[in-house]
Parts: C-alpha cells; structure tokens; sequence
C-alpha cells in the first residue's frame, strides 16, 4: 500500500537531501562511474534459555505481530516499511514511500525506483530484509528498509504485549547481516559517496541496571575520489535479553537498514552533516514510540 509523504519521514528526508546536495550544485559525472551500496539482514532468530529449570516454572517468550488499531490512528507501535529516493543536481526529490497494510512485525513489504541512473529497492518480511541503491550518473539514490515491534504503557489496550519474556528467560535475537559498498573509480575532480548500515536494538520498558538499551550497527562508507574500491563486512548480529525476575519483561525491537550513493563534485560530508543523516534515521525510530 502506498502511503502519503508523512511529517514522521521529514527528519530524515531533509537530512538526507542535505547530505546529498551538501556543497553546492553537481555537475554530470563520467558516464562509466557508478557507485553502488547493499545491506541485507535475516532470517530473524529466537533462541530460549531457562535460567532457572527448577523452578517449575517455563521459560519464553510471545511477539505479538498482529494490528490492534486503525490504520492510521493512534501510536504507531508496530509495522515495516520500505523507502526509496532520489535526488537531482537540480534539487527534485522522487520519493516512494511504502508500509505494510495491517501495521504488523515482519510484514512483507517492497519499493522499487528506476529513475534513469538512480536505483533504489527496499524490501522485506519473515525471511529478511534488503536494501540495494545504486547511482551512475549526478546525483543521490537512497534505499531504506526496516521492522519494529513496540509496547509502550498507557497507550496500548490490554492484551497487546510486543515482545515479552516470561520470568527467568534469557532470550538471544539474532540474524545473519551483510553490508556492500563498490565502484569502478571516478576521474580526478570528481566525487562518489556509498554508505551501507544496520541498526538492531531491542529497548524494554521496565527499565533497570541490567535491563538498558540493547543496540547493535554494522556499517561500511567510502568517498575516495578516483579509485575504484569494494568494501563488504559480514556479521552474525546478537542480541541477548535477561529476565532474570519474577515479573514479565516487555520491550520493542527494531531492525532498520539504510543504503545511500551519490556521484558528483560534493566533497564527502562533514562529521555534522553525517551526523544530522543518521539523527534523522534515529529520529524515525523514536517517533515510532510516541503519538503522532
């Protein structure tokens, strides 16, 4: 389903777009340059430990992964998403932006660009996520893909839970991650820009000493000016949860990646632009956990 141009995707889009355009206007690359980024993530994997087996009681864990709310209405708690971009010298952005219908954890969900040089796919559901861009001529393309599940008291009705660890449950998240940046070399004077990126975090509810954030990036990025490079990481990410407590534990878990290419003049951003593009992206994620 497609979706209207939400104030929730500003954040990022505009820290995106002045990533992209950063330095002034671009001018045509040379036709054989392309740069090119991907990052795959998944399946998502639930492994179950009992810290205490003689106690009677079982260890688990639940993920609630339906609706509960009107589309469109109330605190956005759970869903997937799929965006892709692309920026011209002249400063239009194409954007797409789509969501699954029913607003659920691992949904599936797919956006696809091809404007003329500029490439963009996000997809995503059970058995994974992507997002590929590439760029051969002037200008930005960006793909984002991600999922989340969220709990968050005094705005969910009874019975909807997120994901929640039974007492005495150690709970290990992980999913098998790849990160691909490459390109072919540009003539001297001229600039490309790849970066490749995920995020996992897992952010409980009842908060204590032993039960903070969880957070975990992959990520690689180049921008060297007329070399030809291929950079690729791969990565076995883990998240391990402890309940070690008599009460049921609660939090949301997110899982979002981003590829992004540029090819043009631009010099390669300052550590305050790069930082205001990946604010955006964490902006995305805690507006998911607060009213609209």
């Amino acid at each position: 389903m497609h979706k209207t141009f939400t104030p929730r995707r500003d954040a990022l889009t505009r820290a995106l777009a002045a990533f992209a355009l950063a330095g002034g206007s671009l001018l045509a690359a040379p036709a054989h340059a392309t740069a090119t980024a991907t990052a795959t993530a998944g399946p998502l994997q639930f492994e179950v430990v009992d810290l205490r087996p003689d106690d009677g009681q079982a260890a688990g864990y639940r993920v609630d992964r339906g609706a509960w709310r009107p589309q469109g209405s109330g605190p956005n708690v759970s869903g997937s998403h799929g965006i892709v971009e692309s920026w011209e010298p002249s400063g239009d952005i194409d954007h797409k932006y789509v969501s699954d219908k029913d607003d659920a954890f691992q949904a599936k969900v797919s956006a696809t660009q091809n404007n003329s040089g500029h490439v963009g796919e996000a997809s995503g559901g059970e058995a994974g996520l992507k997002a590929t861009t590439s760029s051969s001529r002037a200008g930005s393309s960006m793909a984002s893909t991600g999922t989340w599940i969220g709990y968050f008291p005094g705005e969910t009705p009874d019975g909807y839970y997120g994901l929640e660890l039974a007492p005495h449950t150690q709970l290990t998240l992980s999913f098998d991650a790849t990160v691909r940046i490459s390109d072919n070399g540009l003539y001297q004077g001229d600039d490309e820009y790849a970066t490749a990126l995920i995020n996992f975090t897992f952010d409980p509810v009842e908060q204590s000493d032993q039960r903070g954030l969880h957070s975990q990036r992959l990520e690689v990025s180049s921008g060297r000016t007329g070399l030809a490079e291929t950079q690729q990481k791969q990565q076995r990410m883990t998240l391990t949860i402890f309940n070690d407590s008599d009460t049921f534990l609660h939090g949301a878990v997110d899982i979002d990646l981003l590829t992004l290419a540029r090819i043009g003049p631009a010099p390669v951003p300052e550590p305050g632009t790069w930082a205001l593009m990946l604010g955006g992206l964490g902006l995305l994620a805690a507006a998911r956990r607060r009213r609209r």
